[in-house]
Parts: C-alpha cells; sequence; structure tokens
C-alpha cells in the first residue's frame, strides 16, 4: 500500500545501488568510454543510491505512521464524541481512504446502536414498575418515568442514591441481596426516614445493583434516562514504557488547589483526579480530597479556588492522604495543565510529610497545546477549552479542573496523532517544542 512517491523512491534507490555495482565491477576496464573518470561516475552512483535511500525511508516512515493513525482512528471510534483526527492534504492516497471507509462504517454503526438503544429505552420506559439501577459507588445509572414520578424529577444518571436512602441501611440491604444472589423483597429507609417497599436484585461482578418499586404514576411518559457507562471499570494498570501508544495509556488526570504559587512555601488544600484509559474517561473513579494545610490560607487565594480556613478545619493532613495519592499515581501517566507545578507541589509535601515519593510520569496539556498551535500566545484552561469545545465547569476546584483536562486530553489525543505523535515517548518529546514555555516554567522552579 506504498504510494507513487513511496514506490518512485524505492526505484531511485534501487538505479543508483545498481549502477554503483555495475561501476564496481567495471573499474578493471576502460573507464573512459562513460566519459566520465571511474572516480566521479562511482560518487554520482553513490549519491543518486543515497539520495533514492532517503526518500524511500522518508517515504515508507510517513506510511508506517499513516499506519499509527489509521490504527488510533480505529480505537477512536470505540470511544462516541471523540473528534477524528483532520485529514491530510493533497491528494488522497490508498491508506487516506481505508481510513474515511472505517470512519464511515464506524458511523453507521453508532447509528445502529443508538437505534437500539432508543428500542430499548422505549420499551423499560413504558414499565409501570418504578426502576433505578445504581452502580457499586452509589451512583444511579438509570430510571424510568415511574421512578421520576415515585421520588422526583430531579433523580437522574449520577444523582447519588443516598441523596434518596439513608446510607447505612441502604448498604446493609445491598450486601444482603448480594449474599443471597436472588431478588430481595425488603423495605428500603428514605432520607427522610420513610420506609418504602422495594424488590433488590444484585447484577453480580461488582455491577451494583436494581431497585424496583410499586408502580409510578408516570409511566404513560415511557421515559428513560441512563448512562450504564458508570458501570465501567479501568483496566488493571500495567507498569509504563515508554512505547505505548497514546490511545492505550493508563492515565490519572490530576489536579491541585493551594494556598499559593510559591513551591517553596505554600501548600496544598486540595486535590483531584480521574482515571482515565487513552481517550476514554471514568468519571465514578475520582477523588476529591481536602486537605489541612497547617497554615492560614490567603484571602487572595481563596478568591481563585473558593476554599476558607473553615473548610478545611478538621479536615486530615496531607500525611494522612500522602498513602492514597501515592497509590493514585502508581502505573498511570499523570496528566494536568501545568502539571510540572502540582508535582513540584507533591514533592514538596511528599518529602514534609517524610514519605518516599517517585515522581510518576507526566505530559502537560499546556505544552501539549501549546506545541500544537505554535502561535497561540493564550494557554490558559479556559481559552483552551473554548478552542476545543469544552464546557467550562466547575472551574478553580481541583476535581473541576481535572475533568476539565480529562476532556482537552481526549481531544488532543487525534490531532497529536494526525501530528504522527502517536506513543508516550514521541509526546514526552513533543511537549517540549515551546522553548519558551518550557522555560518559565523551570524559572518557576516546576
Amino acid at each position: 500500500m506504498i504510494d507513487t512517491r513511496g514506490r518512485l523512491g524505492l526505484l531511485m534507490a534501487g538505479a543508483g545501488l545498481g549502477l554503483l555495482l555495475i561501476l564496481l565491477a567495471a573499474l578493471g576496464f576502460e573507464s573512459a568510454r562513460w566519459g566520465l573518470g571511474p572516480t566521479a561516475t562511482l560518487a554520482g552512483g553513490v549519491l543518486l543510491g543515497l539520495g533514492g535511500l532517503g526518500f524511500a525511508w522518508r517515504q515508507i516512515d510517513a506510511h508506517f505512521a499513516h499506519l499509527e493513525r489509521l490504527r488510533a482512528t480505529v480505537l477512536l471510534l470505540g470511544d462516541q464524541g471523540v473528534p477524528m483526527p483532520p485529514p491530510r492534504m493533497g491528494r488522497a492516497g490508498a491508506l487516506d481512504r481505508l481510513e474515511l471507509a472505517i470512519a464511515e462504517l464506524g458511523g453507521h454503526e453508532i447509528a445502529r446502536r443508538e437505534s437500539r438503544d432508543r428500542r430499548l429505552g422505549a420499551v423499560l420506559g413504558a414499565l409501570d414498575q418504578a426502576i433505578l439501577v445504581v452502580t457499586p459507588q452509589g451512583q444511579i445509572s438509570l430510571v424510568n418515568a415511574a421512578a421520576k414520578s415515585l421520588f422526583g424529577d430531579h433523580v437522574a444518571p449520577g444523582l447519588s442514591v443516598f441523596e434518596l436512602f439513608e446510607r447505612r441501611s441502604f448498604a446493609r440491604v445491598l450486601d444482603e441481596a448480594a449474599a443471597a444472589a436472588t431478588p430481595q423483597e425488603t423495605e428500603l429507609l428514605s432520607a427522610g426516614s420513610e420506609r418504602i417497599a422495594a424488590t433488590v436484585t444484585d447484577l453480580g461482578e461488582e455491577m451494583g445493583a436494581l431497585l424496583r418499586f410499586a408502580a409510578g404514576q408516570a409511566a404513560f411518559r415511557r421515559h428513560l434516562e441512563h448512562d450504564l457507562a458508570l458501570h465501567d471499570r479501568p483496566p488493571a494498570s500495567q507498569p509504563i514504557h515508554h512505547e505505548m501508544v497514546l490511545t492505550e495509556l493508563p492515565i490519572l488526570v490530576f489536579d491541585t488547589e493551594t494556598t499559593g504559587l510559591d513551591v517553596g512555601k505554600d501548600r496544598i488544600v486540595s486535590a483531584g483526579g480521574v482515571r482515565m484509559q487513552g481517550t476514554r474517561i471514568y468519571p465514578t473513579h475520582i477523588f476529591d480530597l481536602l486537605c489541612d494545610p497547617g497554615m492560614p490560607i490567603p484571602p487572595r487565594s481563596t478568591a481563585i479556588h473558593g476554599i476558607t480556613d473553615a473548610m478545611v478545619a478538621g479536615a486530615p493532613t496531607f500525611a494522612d492522604i500522602a498513602t492514597r495519592l501515592a497509590s493514585a499515581c502508581r502505573d498511570v501517566v499523570v496528566i494536568g495543565h501545568n502539571i510540572g507545578f502540582d508535582m513540584a507541589m507533591i514533592d514538596r509535601e511528599m518529602k514534609l510529610a517524610g514519605r518516599e515519593w517517585a515522581r510518576p510520569v507526566t505530559l502537560d496539556t499546556l505544552n501539549l497545546y501549546a506545541a500544537l498551535r505554535p502561535r497561540t500566545t493564550k494557554l490558559d484552561l479556559e481559552t483552551i477549552a473554548a478552542d476545543l469545545g469544552v464546557e467550562v465547569r466547575g472551574r478553580h476546584t481541583a476535581l473541576g479542573d481535572a475533568l476539565m483536562t480529562a476532556e482537552i486530553f481526549r481531544r488532543l489525543v487525534p490531532m497529536l496523532t494526525g501530528a504522527g505523535i502517536v506513543t508516550l515517548s514521541a509526546a514526552i518529546g513533543f511537549a517540549l517544542r515551546p522553548k519558551e514555555v518550557v522555560r518559565r516554567q523551570r524559572a518557576a522552579g516546576w
């Protein structure tokens, strides 16, 4: 599938090397008939051969880079909503046409899947029983019209079930259902201390539970809301190596809020993170921790992140959360916006807490974006989010910024792939290209 330019390069290389062999064989004969001295002719053959080899090598290298791009396109098709890399300029080659065909096939499959989901939604939405599905972490992942009638229109995927039911009694009922392995008729204690008859069925394999209640008053609406991806779990992390492709990286997107920007004296007041695998975000695998910095939080910092001294009073110290943070950063690539600052803060906090700490491999979305958009001067999180179509939510909270950064990274991956950056090592090198950005970060101690 090497295109015409690649074949031309190989032809040039072959011609040059063939000429070189002929000349070497002819050195014992009279070379004057060629009109050139043997040395000059030999040099010409060598140069032609080397030039052809170099050109052919570039074409073959581009060919395999395009194969990696095509591979990334196929992987990205499994994650709906991620923009595809922009098409290459110029005449479409065989790989370009294959890439477009795969993208079109993927679009048809997504449309068929959405059609099946709509039909299933119509069936479940028409049931007169109120139905809730909850994840092992306690998030509601499915709710039908009858359940909304019973519990209120605010009940939707992503809502914590503990806003509806008392935590300890609900957890006990789930444990009993899991142990029995059969649907359990029971009463759930609501958050308002009312008892509600329910049938609880464990879904097995740490998938959560199905809750069924008495018939509601709104089944005729045939309404269903669900986000069953809330049940998904990231695969087990493996040791990082630099030839991992970006679409398969185990990732923790991480952010901190601090008392200030001086990595030599300021402290952490909040840390948040979310797991990713390649371009897929796992919104249930998050943490959002407050931390007592052991010093007053300056008003200028509170004005940015909204965290006050009263909010961290009684919160754990960094030493109390150090083990959890170190575990979260193990066997993943840690990604953040100006991640060097966050890592420098963690370095200092670990040292103050007397903890052993090996800084993980990191990627900085600010540097990657700056390398992709070398003429851009505004590199703050909000500007980049607006450029890439990421909704700004929860700004200047550790978890909110981490979730925004995760959405930014999943949009950067196709852009990086289109630029030939497909592996972790290539991305690390690419992030060093914006020299002025790197210089400022190092000057700040990051």
